[in-house]
């Protein structure tokens, strides 16, 4: 019983973790565009940054709605 919530645990934190991640990469992505005045800094702002925010939203609250069901318990 227990190695099956420390697996669950472990894994929800990983991919916690994970969607962390991908959300800092973008902020850093978007803060450093703003450093350039060349107009495709807002394309990389626009694609590459918000996709990884746009990713770490996506996988926080996937991460949340599919390992936070309860299972059964008899």
């Amino acid at each position: 019983m227990e190695t099956g919530v420390s697996a669950r645990t472990s894994r929800l934190s990983s991919r916690l973790r994970l969607a962390g991640i991908l959300l800092i990469i973008g902020l850093i992505i978007e803060i450093l565009s703003f450093l350039w005045d060349h107009p495709l800094t807002f394309m990389g702002f626009l694609v590459i940054g918000c996709a990884f925010l746009g990713l770490g939203i996506v996988l926080f609250l996937w991460t949340l709605v599919t390992l936070g069901k309860a299972e059964p318990s008899a």
